[in-house]
């Protein structure tokens, strides 16, 4: 649609893995030959892996179209097939009708083409794109077919590509075998953000552009911070960017231009994004939260994760390591341990509490009762005592002060204080009845 307003011979950001737009780059190169060595050296197994948009297929059609007629390939773009499917699309890219559906029969057909191929010098290569979709049983079948060999030679190279999660599947435990037979891996990473730019002019040149400067170093830098180097995400932004520039009859790139795409895409700009992220790692310090993780800082000259800070490194000094100080920081425990200790304390000093209060009216209800009985004691003496024609008031017990003066008790009442019965007849002598 804008070939002709920029000059272009076909587009140059389509999102195809088009050997001719490959990027060789230092990562990109060293990618590819480890590729070609391992193809070509005929060494069995060999995985290739990256993220999403990084070119790993780009990276696989380049060595179908440089190694051809020589290699033999079978490029399998579906994953999300059986074992069984695969074959069948493996040999149909060979050029092998299948004779029958039965899986053994195939893997023979396959055999004697492949010592065919070998008498003509000629390699055979199976490549699996996004690998990581293949089942565990899929991927075991696919070792079987390692097998397939010579006393010397592998009959069929390999290639698996697909984006981490295919490492991680390799890891597991019921595909050791599997993972023993990798001679070679490699990986391809984004690009770095001083390729980005040269990235785009590579693009636009393959395309047919012979002009300069037609996207401005803001709008690169916009680029950049947007994409985090995903040569798809790259491509993505620039052809709509030249979609947008041509709608609006302009014949270059700006940073403007590229903010507005960015904002229909719905791709933040990747510095507001890290800002954001350690606004929310700040509030998560406030709280005590230390299970996030370190974030990577909005600053160009430092790349690595940001570590907290060494207690025995000198910052001022970094070529001399400081000395050891005198006293240990306190080690911070984690939250819920201090929370259940201040519980604990809360209920010990509440049964304390309760305890003390229990006892203070057991206390009074027993001092209660005491005072009952007394005063009992009190009216049993009076009852039994003569009474007197003037009786002596007996002066009022008082409570804080304790009386050594002994209260005359049942046992030291006085001979002539004896109440008088006149019923009472003396015991009878018996002298007198004798």
């Amino acid at each position: 649609m804008y070939e002709t307003h920029f000059g272009f011979t076909e587009l140059p950001f389509n999102d195809t893995p088009d050997p001719r737009f490959f990027f060789a780059n230092a990562c990109n190169q060293e990618a590819f030959a480890t590729l070609c060595y391992g193809v070509e050296g005929r060494k069995g197994f060999i995985v290739v892996s990256g993220e999403a948009g990084t070119g790993k297929s780009t990276l696989l059609r380049k060595l179908i179209r440089d190694r051809a007629p020589r290699l033999r390939a079978a490029y399998i773009s579906n994953s999300l097939v059986s074992f069984t499917e695969l074959l069948k699309l493996a040999m149909n890219e060979l050029g092998l009708p299948a004779a029958a559906a039965d899986k053994g029969t195939m893997i023979g057909q396959l055999n004697d083409y492949l010592i065919r191929q070998l008498r003509l010098n000629n390699v055979v290569c199976l490549l699996v794109d996004e690998a990581q979709n293949l089942s565990d049983e899929t991927l075991e079948e696919i070792r079987l077919l390692s097998n397939l060999e010579t006393e010397k030679k592998k009959l069929l190279q390999i290639v698996l590509a697909g984006q981490p999660g295919l490492e991680q599947k390799l890891n597991q435990p019921n595909l050791n075998q599997l993972k023993q037979r990798i001679a070679l891996s490699c990986r391809v990473l984004p690009l770095e953000a001083d390729e980005v730019g040269a990235y785009i002019d590579m693009r636009l040149e393959t395309a047919g552009y012979r002009g300069g400067g037609l996207f401005s170093p803001e709008a690169v830098e916009r680029i950049i911070s947007c994409s985090r180097g995903i040569p798809r995400v790259v491509n993505l932004i620039c052809d709509n960017a030249l979609l947008n520039a041509f709608a609006t009859s302009k014949s270059r790139i700006t940073a403007d231009i590229i903010q507005q795409v960015t904002e229909d895409l719905r791709l933040s700009d990747r510095s507001q994004r890290i800002a954001d992220d350690d606004g929310v790692n700040e509030l998560k310090r406030a709280v005590g939260d230390d299970t996030f993780r370190p974030t990577r800082r909005n600053i160009a000259a430092i790349s690595q994760e940001s570590d907290p800070l060494r207690q025995d490194f000198d910052y001022a000094n970094p070529n001399r390591a400081a000395q050891p100080v005198g006293f240990d920081l306190p080690k911070g425990k984690p939250r819920w341990r201090a929370r259940l200790a201040v519980l604990l304390v809360l209920f010990i000093m509440a049964g304390a509490a309760a305890s003390l209060y229990s006892q203070g009216v057991t206390l009074s209800v027993l001092r209660d009762h005491i005072k009952q009985l007394e005063q009992l004691a009190d009216i049993g003496r009076k009852d039994r005592l003569i009474p007197s024609a003037n009786p002596t008031p007996v002066p009022e017990r008082q409570e804080p002060m304790e009386s050594t003066e002994q209260v005359p008790g049942p046992e030291m009442i006085l001979p002539s204080e004896r109440p008088v019965n006149d019923n009472f007849a003396p015991p009878p002598d018996e002298n007198l009845t004798s």
